[in-house]
Parts: structure tokens; sequence; C-alpha cells
């Protein structure tokens, strides 16, 4: 998922076109708006951030190498950034959401558009230190004001809005013990209308958390059948459960 903020158009649909000639057409982009702060760095500014997405869709439209909207999606969260995400790519890829998000939105949205979760999962059986690894890894993200607002808008209070989130908070966006109770949660947004799950090692393995990627492969394949995310254009295609 790439922040707008500094991401020229022309060199992303550039760098997209070089990995397709050498690999194929396998890459699908994620976009985001991000935050103010992210704008200012780039020393650009955040404006209304729909506008500011539309004329970034637009350049990529543009771009010498386009990138089509089958091969990009919104990390969209309110519901007028997910209507544009439906209308302009191939769906969104949501960020700190629970199954409620996926159902809401896929009713919202209809059953075309792609809807790719992001679920954060600590494979540890003890609630206080899953949890403890969940708030180091995901925790600072509950203080930004567009995940708040999300987060109201699917029940949570100012009780649970604190530094780092409440436990009950904690245990909505973050699957956190046994395997089973992973494959549980992917199940549930699987029949709340989501087409993939990405699923996000927290406090695994120092580096690249393999052992714990071993584990969750176990939970492949989920019977469901999933939709391809890039169009019959493309030689090779993402399909099947991400997890």
């Amino acid at each position: 998922m790439l922040a707008l903020w500094g991401q020229d158009p022309a060199a992303v649909g550039a760098h997209v076109h070089g990995l397709d000639r050498a690999h194929g057409r396998r890459l699908v982009m994620g976009f985001g708006v991000s935050s103010p702060h992210s704008a200012r760095a780039a020393g650009q500014t955040y404006g209304k951030p729909l506008r500011s997405v539309e004329d970034y869709l637009d350049r990529l439209d543009g771009a010498p190498h386009p990138v089509p909207a089958g091969r990009r999606m919104l990390g969209a969260l309110g519901p007028k950034m997910v209507d544009l995400a439906a209308r302009r790519t191939a769906g969104l890829h949501p960020f700190l959401v629970t199954p409620d998000f996926s159902a809401i939105h896929r009713r919202r949205v209809g059953p075309a558009p792609v809807i790719a979760p992001h679920q954060a999962v600590v494979l540890d059986t003890d609630p206080a230190r899953a949890r403890a690894a969940a708030r180091q890894g995901i925790g600072m993200f509950i203080g930004f004001p567009a995940y708040q607002n999300n987060l109201r808008r699917l029940g949570f209070t100012d009780e649970d809005l604190i530094p780092g989130g409440s436990d009950r908070l904690i245990d909505a966006v973050v699957a956190h013990g046994s395997l089973e109770v992973v494959a549980r949660r992917v199940r549930e947004h699987l029949d709340a209308g989501a087409d993939h799950v990405a699923l996000h090692v927290l406090g695994g393995d120092p580096g690249l958390p393999l052992t714990q990627w071993r584990e969750l492969a176990g939970l492949l394949p989920v019977p469901t059948p999933v939709r391809d995310v890039v169009p019959d254009e493309a030689p090779e295609t993402v399909s099947g459960p991400t997890v």
C-alpha cells in the first residue's frame, strides 16, 4: 500500500510496466491518502482527501504507462472513499477493520468490487502477552483521526479509543490466540462479504515471521471461491484467499 504523497504517477506506472515485462502482469497496487503529515513531509498539500485521491487516479490514467483500474485498489475507510474505490479501482484494502466493516460495505458497493481487509494476527494463546504484541504493532494507528473516525462508525467509543486501544478494541481488530481463532476470524470476514483476507503477523520471529507464516499456511485452502482481482487482460491473475 503506497501513500499518494511523493509517488509520481508516471514513475509508478513505469515501474509497474517494468515488472510486467520481467514477470508478467501479476502486481496489484494499493494506494492510500494517508495523513496531512505525510503530505507535508513530501512537500505537498493534503487538500480534501477525496479530491486528492481522484486527482491521483486521473494522473495514473494519464501516465505514459497507465495503471488500469483493475490493477489498483484503495485503502478506503469512509463511505465516500469506498464509493470511489468501487467506481475507479478493483476495490478496497482497508486497515484496522472488523468483519462488520466487510458486511457494511459489501452491501454498499454490491458484488463486483473486491473487498480485501487487512487482519492483524498474533499467534500467542496468552491474552495479556498477545494484546501487548498487538499494541506494539498497531497501537499507534488507533490515535490517527481517520482510523478513529472509522472505528467510531463501527461502534467503538472514547473508552475504546484510548492510547493503544482498549482490550475490547484490540480483540476486535486483532485475531490473537490459536490457529483456530485466526481461522474463525478469516471465516467471519469471508462470510461477511470479503473476497481476500490479508494476514499481518505481529509479535512473530525477528525479521520475517517465517515460523508463523508456516503455521498460517495451514489455513489454506479456505473453501470459498474467490474472484480474480486482475481482469482478463492479464495472463496471470491473483486468485484464492490471501492469508
